[in-house]
């Protein structure tokens, strides 16, 4: 019993270190933005339901690897899309195909959350 408890101490208190190192990361990994993204941890910080802080500590730990497109081919593409949500799945599929082939993919860019994300 007294065997199992250390266990679960240990792996407790590697979890709330782990944790830390991994928010720690994710600002240093956020530059120019850390300072929007520590904004929203002072935020909830002291709210009266917990657990919103624990969720914001939870998403901007996981946004590192998260990331979106911008650029003209995003609208475009959000054009087609739109375009072909009336056709069969056959035909949406050819359809957006066809645009693909046809676009220059290299027009867009790729922007991770965590650098961009603001507080408001």
């Amino acid at each position: 019993m007294v065997y199992q408890v250390f266990i679960l101490v240990v792996m407790t208190l590697a979890l709330l270190f782990s944790c830390d190192k991994r928010m720690d990361k994710s600002l240093e990994v956020a530059g120019d933005n850390c300072d929007e993204l520590e904004a929203v941890l002072a935020h909830f910080r002291y709210d009266a339901d917990p657990l919103r802080y624990k969720a914001a500590r939870f998403l901007i730990t996981e946004m590192p690897r998260q990331y979106h497109f911008t650029g003209p081919a995003v609208d475009y593409f959000n054009t087609a899309y739109v375009k072909a949500g009336n056709e069969s799945q056959n035909e949406r599929t050819g359809f957006l195909n066809a645009s693909l082939a046809s676009y220059d993919l290299a027009r867009n860019r790729v922007e991770y959350d965590i650098s961009c994300m603001k507080a408001e």
